[in-house]
């Protein structure tokens, strides 16, 4: 509602619920190359003390200090140019899920794995007796098996053809997606997830104040839906979508957070408009652990492509 800032640097933010306080240069470093058009940043990833950021124009790369643990600028990755949607670690191979499909980088090359356009994530999941990983892309869904040590393409899903951005299973065996633009499923897959046994969508019609830009994510194991105005989750014993009304009375104001990132050590980075937050929540307990106030360091986030990543413990 309010801003200030004191001599000493300080910055004082007037909430809905109170005030806070700020410190410049305590929470945040940024990074600018100089005749450098990295493009706008949707995805990032720290492997091997190389710091890897996707843009919409491909993926750079950055080499960590062992000293100063800072990050110097080395250059774009060949041959990646290019919409990146995600960069992950698995089981030490880094995965980067791009407009042209999905790769291994591999001294600082693409290396490919998958055809599928557009792979928007990754998630583990069950496949009958043994682990897999299920990625969303722009059409089908994508199945990978592990084979030495590499997860590679098995593969596509038949009975489901919408681009997902988001995935998300749950602790039933059931897989959620959210459509990159409008609506919301439940799906449940064959023993070998080759084809889709079910779907139900759901919308306006099952209690949520809008059908579109829905996200998924797990908080302890639970499903969490975010719509921009309150989080959301699944009632097992009444088979619907409910609100998360123990959540949004913890996070306050932050019930309208467009995205949640989970920082480890039952921590979550919760994402607004102009600003981030970092909850702890254990035990049904909620508390504020840090902000960024983001206006206060020139800073604005991508409308409905919100993100921010975790790449250590504590960066």
């Amino acid at each position: 509602l309010s801003m200030t800032q004191s001599p000493d640097g300080t910055i004082w933010l007037g909430l809905d619920q109170g005030i806070e306080k700020l410190k410049p240069g305590r929470l945040i470093t940024i990074y600018k190359e100089p005749e450098v058009d990295l493009g706008a940043v949707y995805t990032a990833a720290l492997f091997k003390r190389v710091l890897y950021v996707g843009t919409n124009k491909g993926v750079f790369h950055y080499q960590q200090d062992t000293l100063t643990q800072k990050f110097h600028y080395q250059g774009f990755i060949d041959k990646s140019q290019g919409q990146v949607w995600e960069l992950r670690e698995y089981e030490g191979q880094l995965y980067c899920g791009h407009t042209r499909g999905t790769f291994i980088i591999r001294d600082n090359r693409l290396i490919p794995v998958s055809t599928a356009s557009g792979g928007y994530c990754m998630k583990e999941f069950r496949c009958g007796t043994r682990e897999c990983l299920i990625q969303g892309t722009y059409s089908p869904l994508v199945i990978y098996d592990k084979l030495n040590d590499t997860w590679v393409y098995r593969n596509q899903v038949f009975g489901f053809q919408e681009p997902a951005r988001f995935i998300q299973p749950d602790h039933l065996g059931n897989l959620w997606a959210a459509h990159v633009v409008q609506g919301l499923y439940k799906l449940r897959l064959s023993d070998h997830a080759d084809t889709v046994k079910s779907i139900e969508s759901f919308g306006l019609k099952d209690g949520l104040p809008t059908e579109y830009n829905l996200k998924l994510f797990s908080l302890h194991n639970r499903l969490v839906i975010t719509t921009g105005q309150e989080l959301f989750t699944w009632d097992d014993l009444s088979q619907k979508i409910i609100p998360y009304a123990a959540l949004n009375e913890g996070v306050g104001e932050f019930r309208d957070a467009t995205h949640i990132t989970d920082a480890g050590k039952e921590r979550f980075w919760f994402i607004r408009k102009n600003e981030v937050r970092l909850f702890s929540i254990k035990d049904h307990m909620v508390q504020t652990e840090a902000s960024l106030f983001l206006p206060a360091y020139a800073l604005s986030l991508m409308d409905k492509y919100e993100n921010l990543i975790q790449i250590d413990e504590n960066q």
